[in-house]
């Protein structure tokens, strides 16, 4: 029937009904390391920065307190010191990136895990606990990236591991010595950088639960649904400590927004819907910062609900 319906069997293998995942990867092949692909000084010289990232939409997972990442297996492409015996590392990042498709610089670190590699790690695979495991809430972009920093100083060549026998969902290079930002790594050839995550059901909660959990919304109209929410005591400048407007109430199942303007300038927020709900609004410059704002009811508008 199109819908999602966890007792039907023809839904049975729906990532929305088998819990949420455990491991998480889009290469065909989770053990074959057989290229890669970095920007260099030069043939035969030392990388420089170069991040390699895949990123996964989790609101398609069964995860409702969100996910977290535990631990990352990263192939390993090249680890040369190129005589000079120079130290040679990479590190794992994980962010959150709320404005979700394509991994971009708007991506929030969440957690890293420096390691060693050694000449003998070339080809294979790595595990690489998470020291701090990383949280995310309910629906978000997870992006993991593997860094591979400057190698001048050393005097070695680091890569990260690819193969070119597929992948679900492509993966990307910055590189910016090359003047790279954020490219497929399909532009290049069949790099398919080779990562599986270890993941449990432990997420950072639901978004927009809580202030840290804020749900970033943009000009313009941004869907939402509350249900589920808890109350936020510290939301609420209560009724003594909103004086703008009228019918301003206790929040109770408040959901949190980040608003992040592009210009200076007034901003106008509103939940006018004639199919929405009697809602108050306080408007705050930061999490636990100060009140710049509040709403109980605007003046009465025919295209409104009652109580917007």
């Amino acid at each position: 029937d199109g819908a999602t319906d966890c007792a039907d069997a023809d839904c049975a293998a729906d990532t929305l009904c088998t819990g949420c995942p455990t491991s998480l990867s889009q290469s065909v092949d989770t053990a074959t390391i057989n290229g890669a692909l970095a920007c260099t000084y030069g043939a035969g010289a030392p990388n420089a920065d170069n991040e390699y990232y895949r990123s996964w939409d989790t609101s398609i997972y069964d995860c409702p307190e969100g996910i977290r990442v535990t631990a990352v297996n990263v192939g390993i492409g090249l680890a040369d010191d190129l005589g000079g015996g120079g130290a040679m590392e990479m590190t794992v990042r994980v962010y959150n990136d709320p404005n979700g498709g394509d991994p971009d610089a708007g991506m929030s670190l969440v957690s890293e895990e420096t390691f060693a590699v050694t000449a003998a790690d070339a080809g294979t695979m790595m595990n690489v606990p998470l020291t701090t495991p990383a949280a995310l809430p309910s629906g978000a972009t997870l992006v993991v990236g593997v860094f591979t920093p400057d190698g001048i100083a050393a005097g070695v060549q680091v890569r990260a591991g690819t193969n070119d026998l597929g992948e679900t969902n492509p993966s990307w290079i910055t590189a910016g010595p090359c003047g790279i930002f954020y490219a497929p790594l399909s532009n290049f050839g069949a790099f398919h950088v080779v990562m599986t995550l270890e993941t449990d059901d432990l997420g950072a909660g639901v978004a927009g639960d809580e202030c840290a959990l804020a749900v970033n919304v943009n000009a313009g109209a941004n869907a939402f649904d509350s249900t589920g929410m808890t109350d936020s005591p510290e939301a609420n400048p209560g009724p003594g400590g909103c004086t703008n407007g009228a019918g301003w109430g206790n929040l109770s199942n408040d959901m949190w927004f980040s608003y992040t303007a592009a210009t200076a300038g007034a901003v106008t927020v509103s939940t006018c819907d004639p199919a929405g709900i009697d809602t108050d609004m306080a408007v705050y410059n930061s999490c636990g910062g100060a009140l710049i704002d509040c709403n109980g009811d605007a003046p009465a508008d025919g295209a409104c609900q009652s109580f917007h």
